[in-house]
Protein backbone atom coordinates (compact mmCIF):
# COMPACT_ATOMS: atom_id res chain seq x y z
CA UNK A 1 0.00 0.00 0.00
CA UNK A 2 2.92 2.31 0.59
CA UNK A 3 3.31 3.41 -3.04
CA UNK A 4 -0.03 5.14 -3.18
CA UNK A 5 -0.26 6.23 0.46
CA UNK A 6 -0.94 9.97 0.66
CA UNK A 7 0.20 12.08 3.58
CA UNK A 8 -2.65 14.59 3.57
CA UNK A 9 -2.89 17.04 6.44
CA UNK A 10 -6.53 17.95 6.95
CA UNK A 11 -7.80 21.07 8.66
CA UNK A 12 -7.29 21.05 12.45
CA UNK A 13 -10.20 19.76 14.49
CA UNK A 14 -11.04 18.96 18.06
CA UNK A 15 -9.19 15.86 19.21
CA UNK A 16 -10.73 13.80 21.97
CA UNK A 17 -8.38 13.26 24.90
CA UNK A 18 -6.45 10.08 24.18
CA UNK A 19 -8.55 9.41 21.09
CA UNK A 20 -8.88 10.04 17.38
CA UNK A 21 -9.71 13.40 15.70
CA UNK A 22 -13.25 12.39 14.79
CA UNK A 23 -14.19 15.50 12.80
CA UNK A 24 -11.18 15.04 10.52
CA UNK A 25 -12.03 11.38 10.04
CA UNK A 26 -15.57 12.30 9.01
CA UNK A 27 -14.24 14.92 6.56
CA UNK A 28 -11.83 12.36 5.08
CA UNK A 29 -14.61 9.90 4.24
CA UNK A 30 -16.73 12.66 2.69
CA UNK A 31 -13.88 13.96 0.54
CA UNK A 32 -11.87 10.86 -0.32
CA UNK A 33 -13.90 7.68 0.22
CA UNK A 34 -14.76 5.35 -2.66
CA UNK A 35 -18.46 5.57 -1.79
CA UNK A 36 -20.48 8.44 -0.34
CA UNK A 37 -20.63 7.64 3.39
CA UNK A 38 -23.86 7.08 5.27
CA UNK A 39 -24.64 10.18 7.34
CA UNK A 40 -25.88 8.24 10.36
CA UNK A 41 -22.74 6.08 10.36
CA UNK A 42 -20.56 9.21 10.24
CA UNK A 43 -22.41 10.82 13.15
CA UNK A 44 -22.24 7.57 15.10
CA UNK A 45 -18.43 7.55 15.13
CA UNK A 46 -17.14 7.80 18.66
CA UNK A 47 -13.97 7.20 20.63
CA UNK A 48 -15.61 4.08 22.02
CA UNK A 49 -15.92 1.34 19.43
CA UNK A 50 -14.11 3.37 16.78
CA UNK A 51 -12.85 0.31 14.86
CA UNK A 52 -16.37 -1.06 14.50
CA UNK A 53 -17.73 2.35 13.54
CA UNK A 54 -15.13 2.73 10.80
CA UNK A 55 -16.02 -0.69 9.38
CA UNK A 56 -19.67 0.36 9.11
CA UNK A 57 -18.54 3.12 6.75
CA UNK A 58 -15.77 1.24 4.96
CA UNK A 59 -15.14 -2.46 5.72
CA UNK A 60 -11.41 -2.00 5.21
CA UNK A 61 -10.90 1.34 7.00
CA UNK A 62 -8.52 1.56 9.93
CA UNK A 63 -7.22 4.29 12.21
CA UNK A 64 -3.60 4.17 13.46
CA UNK A 65 -2.24 6.12 16.44
CA UNK A 66 1.13 7.65 15.45
CA UNK A 67 3.28 5.01 17.17
CA UNK A 68 1.30 2.11 15.68
CA UNK A 69 1.62 3.52 12.17
CA UNK A 70 5.37 4.04 12.60
CA UNK A 71 5.78 0.41 13.61
CA UNK A 72 3.78 -0.81 10.61
CA UNK A 73 5.94 1.21 8.23
CA UNK A 74 9.25 0.06 9.73
CA UNK A 75 10.50 -1.67 6.55
CA UNK A 76 9.04 -5.05 7.54
CA UNK A 77 11.67 -5.44 10.24
CA UNK A 78 10.82 -6.63 13.69
CA UNK A 79 11.22 -9.25 16.38
CA UNK A 80 9.28 -12.49 16.40
CA UNK A 81 9.22 -16.23 15.76
CA UNK A 82 10.14 -15.85 12.09
CA UNK A 83 6.68 -16.18 10.54
CA UNK A 84 3.85 -14.03 9.26
CA UNK A 85 0.59 -14.31 11.21
CA UNK A 86 -2.63 -13.99 9.21
CA UNK A 87 -6.21 -15.16 9.22
CA UNK A 88 -7.28 -17.68 6.61
CA UNK A 89 -11.02 -17.78 6.98
CA UNK A 90 -11.68 -19.00 10.53
CA UNK A 91 -8.09 -20.02 11.27
CA UNK A 92 -5.04 -18.14 12.46
CA UNK A 93 -2.08 -19.29 10.37
CA UNK A 94 1.68 -18.89 10.78
CA UNK A 95 3.57 -18.81 7.47
CA UNK A 96 7.29 -19.31 8.26
CA UNK A 97 10.04 -17.21 6.71
CA UNK A 98 12.74 -19.24 5.00
CA UNK A 99 15.57 -18.35 7.38
CA UNK A 100 13.48 -17.72 10.51
CA UNK A 101 13.46 -19.36 13.92
CA UNK A 102 10.36 -21.44 13.17
CA UNK A 103 11.83 -22.78 9.91
CA UNK A 104 15.00 -23.86 11.71
CA UNK A 105 12.84 -26.12 13.83
CA UNK A 106 11.51 -27.86 10.75
CA UNK A 107 8.32 -25.86 10.18
CA UNK A 108 8.74 -24.58 6.63
CA UNK A 109 5.13 -24.49 5.37
CA UNK A 110 2.07 -22.62 6.68
CA UNK A 111 0.52 -24.15 9.82
CA UNK A 112 -2.53 -23.39 11.93
CA UNK A 113 -1.75 -21.71 15.26
CA UNK A 114 -3.65 -23.42 18.10
CA UNK A 115 -2.25 -21.85 21.26
CA UNK A 116 0.48 -19.55 22.55
CA UNK A 117 2.08 -20.41 25.92
CA UNK A 118 -0.76 -22.82 26.55
CA UNK A 119 -3.56 -20.30 25.89
CA UNK A 120 -5.90 -21.00 22.95
CA UNK A 121 -6.02 -18.35 20.22
CA UNK A 122 -9.07 -19.43 18.19
CA UNK A 123 -11.31 -16.73 19.67
CA UNK A 124 -8.70 -13.95 19.51
CA UNK A 125 -8.47 -11.18 16.97
CA UNK A 126 -5.41 -11.07 14.75
CA UNK A 127 -4.07 -8.16 16.77
CA UNK A 128 -4.58 -9.96 20.09
CA UNK A 129 -2.87 -13.11 18.85
CA UNK A 130 0.05 -11.08 17.48
CA UNK A 131 0.40 -9.47 20.90
CA UNK A 132 0.86 -12.88 22.51
CA UNK A 133 3.57 -13.77 20.01
CA UNK A 134 5.45 -10.52 20.65
CA UNK A 135 8.27 -10.26 23.15
CA UNK A 136 11.85 -9.22 23.76
CA UNK A 137 14.70 -10.57 21.59
CA UNK A 138 16.11 -13.71 23.16
CA UNK A 139 12.93 -14.64 24.98
CA UNK A 140 11.01 -17.78 24.00
CA UNK A 141 7.38 -18.64 23.36
CA UNK A 142 5.62 -22.01 23.38
CA UNK A 143 3.49 -22.66 20.31
CA UNK A 144 0.97 -25.40 19.56
CA UNK A 145 0.69 -25.89 15.81
CA UNK A 146 -1.85 -28.04 13.93
CA UNK A 147 -0.50 -30.29 11.20
CA UNK A 148 -2.06 -30.37 7.76
CA UNK A 149 -4.61 -33.02 6.92
CA UNK A 150 -7.80 -34.29 8.54
CA UNK A 151 -5.98 -35.91 11.47
CA UNK A 152 -5.07 -32.44 12.72
CA UNK A 153 -2.17 -33.65 14.90
CA UNK A 154 -0.87 -30.87 17.15
CA UNK A 155 2.84 -30.28 17.63
CA UNK A 156 4.28 -28.16 20.45
CA UNK A 157 7.49 -26.17 19.99
CA UNK A 158 9.41 -23.65 22.06
CA UNK A 159 10.62 -20.98 19.65
CA UNK A 160 13.03 -18.08 20.30
CA UNK A 161 12.07 -14.54 19.41
CA UNK A 162 14.61 -12.96 17.08
CA UNK A 163 15.04 -9.88 14.89
CA UNK A 164 14.03 -10.49 11.28
CA UNK A 165 13.39 -8.73 8.01
CA UNK A 166 10.71 -10.31 5.87
CA UNK A 167 11.25 -10.46 2.13
CA UNK A 168 8.27 -10.24 -0.19
CA UNK A 169 9.44 -13.19 -2.32
CA UNK A 170 11.16 -16.41 -1.23
CA UNK A 171 12.23 -19.59 -2.97
CA UNK A 172 11.09 -22.72 -1.15
CA UNK A 173 10.27 -26.40 -1.52
CA UNK A 174 7.09 -28.37 -0.99
CA UNK A 175 7.42 -32.17 -0.95
CA UNK A 176 10.69 -31.87 -2.88
CA UNK A 177 9.34 -29.58 -5.60
CA UNK A 178 10.40 -25.93 -5.97
CA UNK A 179 7.82 -23.21 -5.31
CA UNK A 180 8.15 -19.43 -5.16
CA UNK A 181 6.33 -17.77 -2.27
CA UNK A 182 4.97 -14.28 -2.90
CA UNK A 183 4.12 -12.78 0.50
CA UNK A 184 3.16 -9.30 -0.64
CA UNK A 185 3.89 -6.57 -3.15
CA UNK A 186 6.47 -4.09 -1.90
CA UNK A 187 7.38 -1.00 -3.88
CA UNK A 188 10.54 -1.43 -5.97
CA UNK A 189 11.20 -4.88 -4.50
CA UNK A 190 8.73 -7.61 -5.41
CA UNK A 191 8.96 -7.43 -9.20
CA UNK A 192 12.76 -7.69 -9.06
CA UNK A 193 12.81 -10.49 -6.48
CA UNK A 194 10.15 -12.43 -8.36
CA UNK A 195 12.13 -12.25 -11.57
CA UNK A 196 15.31 -13.41 -9.84
CA UNK A 197 13.55 -16.25 -8.03
CA UNK A 198 11.94 -17.60 -11.20
CA UNK A 199 15.15 -17.31 -13.21
CA UNK A 200 17.02 -19.16 -10.44
CA UNK A 201 14.75 -22.22 -10.54
CA UNK A 202 16.17 -25.48 -11.94
CA UNK A 203 15.13 -26.60 -15.41
CA UNK A 204 11.37 -26.65 -15.49
CA UNK A 205 9.58 -29.95 -15.11
CA UNK A 206 5.96 -28.99 -15.05
CA UNK A 207 4.43 -25.60 -14.28
CA UNK A 208 5.89 -22.72 -12.31
CA UNK A 209 4.20 -22.73 -8.89
CA UNK A 210 3.73 -19.39 -7.12
CA UNK A 211 2.40 -19.61 -3.54
CA UNK A 212 0.11 -16.65 -2.80
CA UNK A 213 -1.73 -18.23 0.15
CA UNK A 214 -0.12 -15.73 2.53
CA UNK A 215 -0.26 -12.66 0.27
CA UNK A 216 -2.55 -10.05 1.87
CA UNK A 217 -1.78 -7.36 -0.70
CA UNK A 218 0.57 -4.39 -0.74
CA UNK A 219 1.45 -1.98 -3.52
CA UNK A 220 -1.13 -2.27 -6.31
CA UNK A 221 1.24 -0.89 -8.94
CA UNK A 222 3.99 -3.33 -7.95
CA UNK A 223 1.45 -6.15 -8.35
CA UNK A 224 0.48 -4.93 -11.82
CA UNK A 225 4.12 -4.58 -12.87
CA UNK A 226 4.82 -8.08 -11.51
CA UNK A 227 1.96 -9.51 -13.56
CA UNK A 228 3.45 -7.68 -16.54
CA UNK A 229 6.58 -9.86 -16.25
CA UNK A 230 4.53 -12.67 -17.80
CA UNK A 231 2.76 -10.63 -20.51
CA UNK A 232 3.79 -8.81 -23.70
CA UNK A 233 4.47 -5.10 -23.46
CA UNK A 234 1.30 -3.03 -23.72
CA UNK A 235 -1.09 -5.80 -22.61
CA UNK A 236 -3.99 -4.18 -20.69
CA UNK A 237 -3.79 -5.01 -16.96
CA UNK A 238 -7.01 -3.36 -15.83
CA UNK A 239 -7.95 0.01 -14.45
CA UNK A 240 -8.86 1.90 -11.29
CA UNK A 241 -12.04 3.94 -10.78
CA UNK A 242 -12.82 6.49 -8.10
CA UNK A 243 -16.12 7.80 -6.76
CA UNK A 244 -16.28 10.52 -9.38
CA UNK A 245 -16.03 7.98 -12.20
CA UNK A 246 -12.47 8.93 -13.12
CA UNK A 247 -10.58 6.02 -14.65
CA UNK A 248 -6.91 5.19 -14.96
CA UNK A 249 -5.85 2.30 -17.19
CA UNK A 250 -2.63 0.31 -16.80
CA UNK A 251 -0.64 -1.81 -19.24
CA UNK A 252 2.26 -4.23 -19.01
CA UNK A 253 5.62 -2.45 -19.09
CA UNK A 254 8.44 -3.37 -21.43
CA UNK A 255 11.71 -5.00 -20.47
CA UNK A 256 12.76 -8.60 -19.98
CA UNK A 257 9.98 -11.15 -19.63
CA UNK A 258 9.89 -14.39 -17.66
CA UNK A 259 9.92 -17.81 -19.29
CA UNK A 260 6.92 -19.13 -21.12
CA UNK A 261 4.93 -22.14 -20.00
CA UNK A 262 2.12 -22.66 -17.54
CA UNK A 263 1.89 -21.03 -14.13
CA UNK A 264 -0.06 -22.29 -11.12
CA UNK A 265 -1.02 -19.93 -8.30
CA UNK A 266 -1.86 -21.29 -4.84
CA UNK A 267 -4.54 -19.06 -3.34
CA UNK A 268 -6.90 -18.91 -0.38
CA UNK A 269 -8.61 -16.58 2.11
CA UNK A 270 -5.19 -15.09 2.92
CA UNK A 271 -4.84 -13.94 -0.71
CA UNK A 272 -6.23 -10.41 -0.84
CA UNK A 273 -6.16 -7.03 -2.53
CA UNK A 274 -3.05 -6.66 -4.72
CA UNK A 275 -2.52 -10.42 -4.49
CA UNK A 276 -5.98 -11.00 -5.96
CA UNK A 277 -5.36 -8.46 -8.72
CA UNK A 278 -2.09 -10.19 -9.67
CA UNK A 279 -3.86 -13.56 -9.77
CA UNK A 280 -6.89 -12.22 -11.62
CA UNK A 281 -4.81 -10.60 -14.36
CA UNK A 282 -2.73 -13.72 -15.04
CA UNK A 283 -5.79 -15.98 -15.09
CA UNK A 284 -7.65 -13.63 -17.44
CA UNK A 285 -4.95 -14.09 -20.07
CA UNK A 286 -4.74 -17.86 -19.60
CA UNK A 287 -1.23 -17.62 -18.17
CA UNK A 288 -2.11 -19.01 -14.73
CA UNK A 289 -4.45 -21.53 -13.14
CA UNK A 290 -5.63 -21.07 -9.54
CA UNK A 291 -5.46 -23.91 -7.01
CA UNK A 292 -6.77 -23.61 -3.45
CA UNK A 293 -9.68 -21.84 -1.78
CA UNK A 294 -11.69 -18.76 -2.74
CA UNK A 295 -9.69 -15.57 -2.19
CA UNK A 296 -10.56 -12.85 0.32
CA UNK A 297 -12.54 -10.55 -2.01
CA UNK A 298 -11.02 -7.07 -2.01
CA UNK A 299 -10.27 -5.61 -5.44
CA UNK A 300 -9.75 -2.08 -4.22
CA UNK A 301 -6.91 0.23 -3.28
CA UNK A 302 -6.54 2.36 -0.20
CA UNK A 303 -4.89 5.61 0.74
CA UNK A 304 -3.31 6.64 4.04
CA UNK A 305 -4.33 10.11 5.22
CA UNK A 306 -2.22 11.76 7.91
CA UNK A 307 -4.31 13.71 10.40
CA UNK A 308 -3.38 16.80 12.38
CA UNK A 309 -2.43 14.87 15.53
CA UNK A 310 0.01 12.64 13.60
CA UNK A 311 -2.36 9.66 13.47
CA UNK A 312 -3.31 8.07 10.15
CA UNK A 313 -6.64 7.03 8.65
CA UNK A 314 -6.54 4.31 6.01
CA UNK A 315 -9.61 4.27 3.78
CA UNK A 316 -10.68 2.77 0.45
CA UNK A 317 -10.52 5.31 -2.36
CA UNK A 318 -10.49 3.35 -5.64
CA UNK A 319 -12.01 0.20 -7.07
CA UNK A 320 -9.75 -2.03 -9.18
CA UNK A 321 -11.29 -3.50 -12.32
CA UNK A 322 -9.63 -6.54 -13.89
CA UNK A 323 -8.96 -6.74 -17.66
CA UNK A 324 -12.25 -8.52 -18.29
CA UNK A 325 -14.19 -5.66 -16.69
CA UNK A 326 -14.98 -7.47 -13.44
CA UNK A 327 -13.98 -6.78 -9.83
CA UNK A 328 -13.17 -9.39 -7.20
CA UNK A 329 -14.55 -7.27 -4.36
CA UNK A 330 -17.08 -9.12 -2.23
CA UNK A 331 -16.94 -12.49 -3.97
CA UNK A 332 -13.22 -13.09 -4.38
CA UNK A 333 -11.70 -15.34 -7.03
CA UNK A 334 -12.98 -18.91 -7.27
CA UNK A 335 -10.09 -21.36 -7.87
CA UNK A 336 -9.99 -23.50 -10.99
CA UNK A 337 -9.06 -26.46 -8.77
CA UNK A 338 -10.70 -25.97 -5.35
CA UNK A 339 -9.56 -27.81 -2.21
CA UNK A 340 -11.05 -28.41 1.22
CA UNK A 341 -10.21 -26.30 4.25
CA UNK A 342 -7.59 -28.69 5.66
CA UNK A 343 -6.02 -29.35 2.27
CA UNK A 344 -5.08 -25.69 1.89
CA UNK A 345 -2.32 -26.32 4.44
CA UNK A 346 -1.19 -29.51 2.69
CA UNK A 347 1.52 -28.76 0.16
CA UNK A 348 1.52 -32.32 -1.18
CA UNK A 349 -2.16 -32.10 -2.11
CA UNK A 350 -1.70 -28.71 -3.74
CA UNK A 351 1.24 -30.01 -5.75
CA UNK A 352 -0.75 -33.00 -6.95
CA UNK A 353 -3.46 -30.66 -8.24
CA UNK A 354 -0.86 -28.37 -9.83
CA UNK A 355 0.61 -30.92 -12.26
Amino acid sequence: MRAWAAALLLAPAVVLAGGAPLDEIRQAFVRHGLHAPDGAALEGLGASGLAEGLRRIDPHARWFPPADYAREQADDAGVGVGAALSRWGERLVLAPYGEGALARQGVTSPVALVSVDGKPVAALSLREAAGRLAGAPGSTVRLALAAAGPAGAVRELTVPREPYRALSVESAEESGSPVVRVRGFVTRETRTLLGLAVQGLPGARGPLVLDLRDCPGGDLFEALDSAGLFLPEGTPLGETRDRGGRRQAYAAPGGAKLRGGSVVLWVGPGTASAGEVFAGVLRHYGVARLVGERTFGKCSSQTDLRLSDGSVLRLTNREVVLPGGESCSGGGLEPDSPVGREELLDGATLLRLSF
